[in-house]
């Protein structure tokens, strides 16, 4: 099972129709940054999180951060994220703000803004489910070639 099988059975699923509420501040890494250069990023972020009065502010957070940008997520797009940031949106509350992740295309805060987006959080489960179901029917397949195989070698001596 692979990533793309996940994301094919999630696109099929219900085609993603969770709107907002969940919003990323990125603050982009140079290419071949050293240890020092991402953990003042972090720090960077750090004091942005505890400078977060509130997702009307969210915006004027990034302002004055060279290079820093802004998206509003649907619900479906955040269930993507990658684990570490996807465990954080999902436990976090209304108005808050989770801490800095560090990834590939830098250092990323999300945001959960609106209550249907704390509602939906357990959609964030959505890609565990699909990853699960997937696996079962793997299994079920197997389970059903064994035991076909077994009743065909069985031998039953009867007395």
């Amino acid at each position: 099972m692979n990533d793309a099988q996940i994301d094919e059975a999630l696109s099929n699923s219900n085609g993603g129709s969770s709107s907002g509420g969940i919003k990323q501040l990125r603050l982009p890494l140079p290419s071949g940054a050293d240890q020092k250069i991402v953990a003042a990023k972090v720090a960077e972020a750090e004091n942005l999180r505890a400078r977060f009065r509130g997702c009307g502010s969210f915006q004027s957070l990034a302002n004055g951060v060279e290079g820093a940008t802004v998206r509003n997520l649907r619900v479906q797009d955040a269930s993507t994220l990658g684990s570490p940031a996807r465990i954080l949106v999902r436990n976090a509350k209304v108005g808050q703000m989770t801490p800095p992740t560090v990834t590939h295309a830098g250092i990323e805060l999300y945001a959960v803004c609106a209550a249907q987006a704390a509602a939906a959080t357990g959609d964030l489960d959505v890609r565990d489910e699909a990853e699960r179901k997937i696996l079962n029917d793997e299994l079920r397949v197997k389970a059903e070639e064994y035991l076909k195989e077994v009743r065909e070698k069985a031998f039953i001596e009867y007395r």
